[in-house]
């Protein structure tokens, strides 16, 4: 959990609406290459 000090990514294939709530995580994305490609580059 993002609390505990963790990267948090969340993967949406179909985004709808806009949730406040994405705004606390590491990565919000619809494409599997973009998440890929977070997690190689080990972004902090």
């Amino acid at each position: 959990m993002k609390g505990a000090g963790k990267k948090v990514i969340v993967y949406i294939p179909e985004m709808q609406e806009a949730e406040l709530m994405y705004k606390l995580f590491d990565l919000v994305s619809g494409n599997l290459e973009e998440v890929n490609d977070y997690l190689i580059s080990g972004e902090n």
